[in-house]
């Protein structure tokens, strides 16, 4: 079964300001990544889904200030509240 375009989440591209220029890539996103787990993290990016100027990056890549880093979708699983 395919999604209806509207309801599929979107490819993030964010840009690196000057006040993250040179942190480190898997730093970088868990910032702009809340409450994604740190393994789907460097999971994604193993996998190389994530992007810096349009190519592969290790997570240990400095990123620059005006660096464009493509982020694909990110669905969290939905949380199940135990009772009481």
């Amino acid at each position: 079964m395919t999604m209806p375009a509207s309801d599929q989440p979107a490819v993030a591209r964010l840009s690196v300001d000057e006040e993250s220029a040179g942190q480190r890539l898997d730093n970088f996103l868990l910032r702009h990544l809340k409450g994604v787990p740190k393994t789907h993290v460097y999971r994604i990016i193993r996998s190389g889904e994530v992007r810096v100027n349009r190519g592969r990056a290790a997570a240990d890549t400095r990123l620059a200030a005006g660096d464009e880093v493509r982020v694909p979708p990110v669905r969290l699983p939905e949380r199940v509240v135990a009772g009481p």
